[in-house]
């Protein structure tokens, strides 16, 4: 009779055990997707601030050739058309940021 409950006792305690390892188990499951989706998040962040990062250096390149077409041409005319010249491509780049900006919220 005291066999026979030492027996029970001891598979109840095995049945915690597999009960406790299973729920170990799906714990970390959760813990590596969570950190999976982590990781990939943090990777769209740091690729999207490297896409904000070109499109201002692009920006900033354009803004210099614009400046030095302004400062070489020699006449009135040409400062006028280097200055639409140097706009339309400054709207350019600013819808091309505004672009990459709302993919980057998506």
């Amino acid at each position: 009779d005291w066999l026979l409950s030492e027996r029970q006792r001891a598979e109840a305690l095995q049945q915690q055990k597999e009960e406790i390892k299973q729920g170990e188990d799906r714990l970390l499951g959760v813990l590596g997707e969570e950190t999976e989706r982590i990781d990939n998040a943090e990777a769209e962040r740091l690729a999207a601030k490297q896409r904000t990062a070109s499109i201002k250096a692009k920006i900033a390149d354009e803004r210099t050739r614009a400046k030095a077409r302004i400062l070489a041409s020699n006449t009135l005319e040409e400062k006028n058309a280097a200055r639409r010249i140097a706009e339309q491509e400054r709207l350019e780049e600013a819808r091309i940021a505004e672009r990459e900006r709302l993919e980057e919220e998506e």
